[in-house]
């Protein structure tokens, strides 16, 4: 008979979750390591060929460029720079090795994340919570940042230990640690420029409440850690203009434009977060649960303030200062709101977690440990169903194309709005026309002028779904809403004896002669 009270006493949630958690991560990069290439490219957005491509380039050309031609600043500086390190040191390497040690990577990273949350909670809040701590680490959108290449799992990881090492102690701070909380701001700006956003939020809560705080240590570490990270935006600046002339990252500037043009909608960061908040179901009916954790921490707020049971608590101050960072995410997002995509919830994960955290504690933490341990299953059993799902079946279509192009004897240069797979594998010149990872394209959109640019820059070939053509929307969004689109590009029919699956995916040849015509 299973001793239900021994098992209680020696289960170390801290420990054996986290664990759990990277034996589940290591599983999934193994069985998509170990599948066939459309299998695979099915878990990697697009966009992680152009990280891929951009370095790459880097190594062998010396400059940052996805085309070998154009400057790029649409990157993030140390996951780009990381994979710049392993093409310069190792050679050109092959993408399914690169996917796997990333992947490897990711997982310790992400499960040490978990493992941060949850041993701050339960030093703070108690065992009892550690189970709602880590539960957000068990839904599909943080477990699939370990198998996307992009820079998420390196966001989620210094968010987590930004908070950790705020409130975890209450220790004097040493130099030596003011210097270690100063690398931790600085590496989490150049893992994502808007990370600051977290200590920013947190320095700013603990300013408020600086007279109730009864351990001003939290205040100078949040410092200490913002000072960082403005520092890694100067870096970054800095790095913008040597690469392009330019202060500011193309893509953050074409994303701008683009969402611009449906007068930034706030409902895009909503959707994002809600996907985490409330795995299942979609709609309105996953956008109530943030709107019910928010109003659930308004009242809370406002009940311990009423009962004075606020000042100086770290329940408190977590809470502000996690709730603080998720709406001024929603805030910039908002400006964002065509571009955003899963990877970007990897700045929301640590802080989400901490906020339930806090929000139960004050909630249930007078309840039956069943309430907690409901909120871990309700995660975890929805992300298991999830496990091995592929978000990018259709990536395979360019995949596919590559293949066939390399097999043609078509002139190049080519070109696509979304280059980043079709970049990494044609063999010939493949520029990029969306401007996220070309300097100089932004310009020619604005100004409806992007077929102007296919002149100025040759392309010889279009590359990409036929929705990019033929949506009207595509067309005001990408700058190329005029006749020459219409009438100077026609379809060439692919050389395809394998009889690979391209859907909708197409070749259109550009005619410059009536390009000339049509300005």
């Amino acid at each position: 008979m299973i001793n239900i009270q021994l098992i209680k006493k020696h289960f170390q949630p801290c420990i054996y979750l986290p664990l759990g958690l990277f034996f589940l991560l290591l599983f999934r990069s193994v069985y998509f390591y170990s599948a066939s290439d459309s299998v695979l490219i099915g878990a990697i957005p697009d966009d992680a060929f152009y990280y891929l491509q951009l370095a790459k380039n880097r190594a062998s050309l010396g400059f940052w460029s996805f085309d070998g031609l154009a400057a790029a600043t649409g990157f993030h500086l140390l996951f780009g720079y990381f994979l710049y390190a392993i093409y310069k040191i190792l050679g050109i390497v092959d993408w399914r090795y690169l996917f796997f040690l990333i992947s490897i990577l990711a997982s310790v990273t992400i499960s040490s994340s978990a493992y941060l949350c949850c041993s701050m909670s339960h030093r703070l809040f108690g065992p009892k919570l550690a189970f709602v701590a880590i539960a957000p680490f068990f839904c599909f959108d943080v477990i699939y940042q370990s198998t996307n290449l992009m820079e998420s799992w390196l966001v989620i990881f210094f968010s987590s230990l930004t908070i950790f090492t705020i409130f975890n102690t209450v220790k004097p701070i040493s130099r030596k640690e003011y210097a270690s909380l100063f690398l931790i701001g600085l590496l989490g700006s150049l893992s994502r420029s808007d990370f600051g956003m977290l200590p920013g939020a947190t320095f700013i809560a603990l300013t408020l409440g600086l007279l109730a705080i009864k351990e001003r240590i939290w205040w100078l570490r949040s410092l200490a850690i913002s000072c960082g990270a403005v520092i890694g935006i100067f870096l970054i600046t800095v790095h913008n203009f040597w690469i392009s002339g330019n202060f500011f990252q193309a893509s953050a500037k074409v994303k701008l434009y683009w969402s611009s043009i449906v007068d930034h909608r706030i409902r895009a960061p909503i959707d994002l977060i809600a996907q985490m908040v409330m795995p299942i179901g979609g709609g309105s009916f996953r956008v109530v649960a943030p709107l019910i954790i928010l109003a659930l921490f308004l009242f809370l707020i406002h009940k311990h303030i009423r009962l004075k049971q606020w000042a100086g608590t770290e329940s408190f101050y977590i809470s502000l200062s996690t709730m603080l960072t998720i709406c001024g995410y929603i805030a910039v997002y908002r400006h964002n709101s065509l571009g955003l995509q899963n990877w970007y919830i990897g700045n929301f994960v640590a802080p989400y977690s901490l906020l339930l955290t806090t929000l139960f504690f004050w909630a249930f933490k007078n309840s039956k440990s069943i309430v907690f341990y409901i909120c871990f299953i309700f995660y975890f059993g929805i992300g298991m169903t999830h496990l091995l799902r592929a978000p990018w079946p259709n990536q395979v279509l360019p995949l596919n194309l590559s293949r066939v192009i390399n097999t043609m004897n078509l002139e190049g240069p080519y070109a696509a709005w979304n280059a980043g797979i079709l970049g990494f594998f044609i063999s010939k010149q493949v520029v990029n026309i969306d401007g996220l990872t070309n300097d100089e394209v932004l310009p020619f959109i604005k100004d409806n002028q992007l077929t102007e640019y296919w002149a100025q820059r040759n392309i010889h070939y279009i590359l990409d779904d036929e929705e990019m053509i033929k949506s009207p929307f595509q067309k005001i969004k990408g700058g190329y809403n005029n006749l020459a689109v219409d009438q100077c590009l026609t379809i060439v029919e692919p050389q395809n004896p394998q009889g690979l699956e391209l859907g909708t995916i197409r070749i259109y040849r550009v005619n410059h002669a009536c390009l000339s015509l049509t300005k």
